[in-house]
């Protein structure tokens, strides 16, 4: 996997066949059926072997009797021993220079002799203990297996032409196991640079910032291929992860506080009534009625100008205007609320 930065970076690295050349190199290991990451590892470009780099992403993740496909790139004699060592069996495609035959193929020594053989066509060659094979198969090219898992017997693999229809070609068990169980780091990197991906939309000056993005989205990817599966009938499987993934950011407390609500919050106002205050017995001269006061709205009163009104939330102990200013006072949350509140003193409510 590739994080995408050109900046200062002690973790750079640059693949020139990647769609995204410059960045930071992962190595993980992934899923074959589901495609979800199960663990990765930074490039820190020191003088790791590929058998340490297998022994760290195997560590409680690859059991005895699994089958490991790797590319080109980890193929190789330690590889091969190591999961010989482990009785974790291996398919994976390698390069020439690497193959670990060292007897030459009859008949598949120079291009010529390449270009002449039929397409489908595959030779078989086992090392001296009898456990590592390897495979030459024509197919569009020339392919390199070598595998300890798997056989050489013959199947058919599905190929496609553009505009054609699909055909069939015979290929070996182990190719064909390679074709089907391949892409899984390949897909894992299609959900993360998608419409969601936060490492390729957002530009950051911090090569921090960016290896934290790119394993968000690794987060992301996984928390949807969990959510597609426990929602196969689900047909806005997209939309509504994302809208439990929203929902469970904006309802995150890190501290287990009853009181904690994240910036931005707004609940739904409460159903409490506001009720007219009054001062004590008091009466008019005349007509024997309580005399009514007036109070600093809580909501709508400034330091410039004071606004009045003569009802109140019992609740919450607080002079209201009936309305707005009502709903907006009880959708804010406990600190906002002690930063509007005007006095703190207790008001007299009138009771019946």
């Amino acid at each position: 996997m590739m994080v995408a930065f050109k900046g200062h970076n002690p973790f750079h690295c640059r693949i020139p066949r990647k769609p995204h050349p410059n960045g930071t190199k992962m190595h993980a290991i992934c899923d074959a059926i589901h495609y979800f990451c199960v663990q990765f590892l930074v490039d820190d470009k020191t003088t790791r072997t590929v058998a340490e780099i297998a022994s760290i992403l195997f560590l409680g993740n690859v059991l005895p009797g699994m089958t490991v496909i790797t590319d080109r790139y980890y193929t190789c004699t330690d590889l091969v021993r190591f999961c010989m060592a482990l009785g974790v069996g291996i398919i994976g495609s390698t390069m020439s220079i690497r193959f670990l035959s060292k007897h030459k193929f009859v008949g598949w020594d120079t291009k010529s002799e390449l270009e002449q053989k039929p397409r489908g066509t595959f030779q078989v060659r086992k090392s001296r203990c009898g456990r590592v094979a390897n495979i030459i198969w024509k197919d569009n090219g020339i392919v390199r297996l070598t595998c300890t898992s798997g056989s050489s017997v013959r199947c058919k693999v599905v190929r496609r032409k553009r505009g054609k229809a699909s055909f069939l070609v015979n290929a070996p068990l182990a190719a064909q196991m390679f074709d089907k169980y391949f892409h899984g780091v390949d897909r894992n990197d299609q959900l993360r640079g998608s419409n969601y991906g936060l490492a390729l939309h957002f530009r950051a000056q911090k090569y921090t910032v960016k290896m934290f993005l790119g394993m968000w989205d690794i987060v992301l990817s996984n928390s949807f291929i969990v959510w597609r599966i426990l929602h196969p009938r689900d047909r806005k499987k997209h939309r509504s992860w994302w809208d439990q993934v929203a929902r469970a950011l904006l309802e995150y407390n890190p501290d287990g506080d009853p009181d904690y609500r994240p910036y931005g919050w707004r609940s739904v106002p409460k159903p409490h009534k506001l009720t007219p205050f009054c001062r004590g017995n008091a009466h008019r001269s005349g007509n024997h009625r309580l005399e009514r006061k007036q109070a600093e709205c809580a909501m709508c009163s400034t330091t410039l100008k004071r606004r009045r009104s003569s009802s109140g939330c019992m609740d919450c102990n607080v002079a209201l205007h009936p309305g707005s200013c009502s709903d907006s006072w009880h959708s804010l949350s406990p600190e906002e609320r002690k930063k509007k509140k005007p006095r703190y003193r207790k008001l007299d409510f009138e009771i019946g």
